[in-house]
């Protein structure tokens, strides 16, 4: 028989949250049905081994003591079907409905226990059951998609604290010094971006490859070199491949069927010339008529019998001019020679306000000279100069219109040397003055 220790354990689970559970009440009828509940499966172990009979004798007298204590229990396990009746007979414990005060309490428990995840969130509870028995303190069976889907939103919490929490420097980017243990990077192996060509690796087997290659070129006398490429000279390979095809950029002159009929006539006819062929043949024929001529004139200087033209006489003909004459003519085309070399220095230099220069002066002589370098007795002479011309020109009246006009006609005039016949049969000039018959007259020369 089983001793009430075994009902005992059969009974309480020591082994779960006394707040969970809550207080074990201690009321009589729930122990009375424990206690039925382990009678009823004593008696059912006790009818099975009445059924099955009993043990060998050794077996029995190894194991010493007194033998009816000996059950089949002690040494089998019970058959399933029994077991079955077993566990269908033994009451199941019926959770209690929680009740309003119950709810509270749980609900302050779990808000206790989110605070402190929130603050020792370092240190997360070693207990996973623990947790899930706080947050959730009377948990009713769950379905597999229930099951199925707690373990997803397990996954996700687990996904976004890896994801929130501070990574490793391997896996945050570009990490510098500081940012990284020291000697940590020769730990790792690293992969690096190349925009070049790898470097081969030079190892023994490819230094004797290179080795046994020179040695049988020397003992072949294999002296191969790369041949030079001259692409820009005349003649070379490169430049008939590129001059094989040339692009004809013009307009097409012939139609579809002009052509068409040229491709037949090409094919039918042995004696067709197209147009290309046509003027490759008027070069030839130029070509040959030209050497034909430079033959005829090599083989006339060398035959014997060669009589050179004879010489024409050139005639220069040369007017017998004197030399005064001819230096002072003008020569042909002058208008397009420039006459500045033929100028004084005066006449090329004209300061003043014509030459827009300020601070120089030219003299009677042509010679520019500035005022600051000129002397002070110079300077007064030139002033009072300048006065009296002003005041003499603001005292003669300022002729406007008609009498302006007929005193420049009468100065032109008087220029030109008019005479004008008095009423006497004298002569005189255009102002009324007496002109004098001993008047000396310059001669005019004129230069051709």
């Amino acid at each position: 028989m089983r001793s009430d220790d075994d009902n005992d354990a059969v009974a309480i689970d020591w082994g779960a949250d006394p707040l969970i559970l809550g207080v074990i009440s201690g009321d009589g009828e729930e122990d009375n049905a424990d206690q039925n509940s382990a009678k009823e499966d004593d008696s059912s172990d006790s009818a099975f081994m009445d059924e099955n009979g009993d043990a060998d004798g050794d077996e029995m007298g190894l194991v010493g003591g007194n033998a009816n204590d000996i059950k089949y229990a002690d040494f089998f396990d019970p058959p399933h079907s029994h077991a079955r009746k077993g566990r269908q007979a033994c009451p199941v414990s019926k959770s209690k409905s929680p009740t309003p005060d119950e709810d509270i309490e749980a609900s302050i428990r779990r808000a206790i226990y989110d605070v402190q995840r929130d603050l020792f969130d370092d240190d997360p509870p070693d207990n996973d059951e623990e947790m899930g028995a706080l947050s959730q303190p009377n948990r009713a069976p769950q379905s597999s998609h229930e099951k199925r889907q707690a373990s997803i939103t397990d996954e996700i919490r687990r996904l976004e604290a890896a994801n929130v929490s501070k990574r490793e420097w391997m896996l945050s980017g570009e990490a510098k010094a500081p940012d990284r243990p020291i000697n940590s990077l020769i730990e790792e192996d690293i992969e690096f971006e190349r925009v070049g060509k790898p470097v081969p690796v030079i190892s023994s087997q490819v230094s004797n490859d290179i080795e046994t290659l020179i040695k049988r070129r020397i003992l072949s006398k294999e002296f191969d070199e790369v041949p030079r490429r001259q692409p820009y000279i005349l003649g070379s390979e490169v430049h008939h491949k590129r001059e094989q095809f040339t692009l004809d950029e013009t307009k097409p002159q012939q139609s579809l069927a002009e052509l068409y009929e040229e491709d037949h006539l090409r094919i039918a006819d042995s004696a067709f010339v197209d147009r290309k062929s046509e003027k490759l043949k008027g070069d030839y024929e130029e070509i040959a008529r030209l050497w034909s001529g430079i033959s005829s004139q090599l083989d006339t200087l060398a035959s014997w019998h060669h009589k050179p033209k004879p010489p024409q006489a050139n005639i220069n003909v040369v007017t017998d001019v004197a030399t005064i004459a001819m230096e002072d003519a003008r020569p042909t085309g002058g208008a397009g020679i420039d006459t500045s070399g033929m100028l004084a220095p005066q006449e090329m230099y004209a300061p003043g306000d014509e030459g827009k220069i300020w601070g120089e002066i030219a003299l009677k002589n042509g010679m520019a000279v500035s005022i600051e370098e000129m002397p002070r007795e110079v300077k007064l002479r030139r002033r009072r100069r300048e006065k009296q011309k002003l005041k003499k020109n603001s005292s003669q009246p300022v002729l406007t219109g008609k009498q302006a006009e007929k005193q420049k006609i009468v100065s032109d005039l008087n220029k030109g040397g008019v005479k004008v016949i008095g009423n006497k049969g004298d002569l005189k000039d255009v102002y009324g003055n007496k002109v004098s018959s001993n008047e000396y007259k310059a001669p005019v020369i004129l230069k051709l």
